[in-house]
């Protein structure tokens, strides 16, 4: 038990409420709404971030409400199984992601590929152009469709990833961080 009364069991409890809140993209106010509207009145957005964090022991009249909101006894919210489970959730809606990734970068190549075809019709315009405007505006579009085709799609990606990493790793390390964490 911490100093401040929480223990372990609190922080899975917690864990898994926000796990079943993100699950059903509801915020922090959607579901202190829910809970007042089935008589815990006093409930409010720091309360719930202090119980999702686990540094506030939910009540159990608090887990009953919980429990029916998410369909999920006050066992299951702290149960080895119901964190497996909740764990397979996470993994498969990873997986999803993922396919949903390659399906996008599948896109990106195929307009790559397809502006590469256009830029030597492009070069050949502005080589025969006579007008000063036509001119212009095919010199910005060549160089707009030039710098498209020069991105690389994996380098992307990697600085992406890197930058949500560093990004999670400040957050977390922050008070402000992990209130905003908590409000997700």
């Amino acid at each position: 038990m911490a100093s401040d009364g929480t223990t372990l069991l609190d922080v899975r409890y917690g864990e898994r409420l926000r796990g079943l809140r993100d699950a059903r993209d509801m915020t922090q106010a959607e579901l202190v709404s829910a809970m007042k509207g089935r008589g815990i009145a006093y409930m409010n957005p720091s309360t719930l971030s202090r119980i999702e964090a686990g540094t506030r022991p939910v009540r159990l009249s608090e887990a009953q409400v919980i429990g029916r909101i998410f369909n999920v006894s006050v066992e299951g919210m702290t149960s080895d199984f119901e964190a497996l489970a909740y764990y397979e959730m996470q993994h498969r809606r990873a997986r999803e992601a993922f396919v949903s990734y390659r399906s996008s970068a599948t896109e990106v190549a195929k307009w790559k590929i397809k502006l590469e075809g256009h830029l030597e019709e492009l070069r050949g315009m502005l080589a025969e152009s006579k007008e000063d405007e036509l001119t212009r505006v095919l010199q910005e579009l060549i160089a707009n469709v030039e710098n498209y085709v020069a991105i690389d799609v994996v380098d992307e990606a990697s600085s992406l990833e890197a930058e949500i990493r560093r990004t999670h790793v400040r957050q977390q390390g922050s008070r402000a961080g992990r209130f905003l964490n908590a409000r997700r």
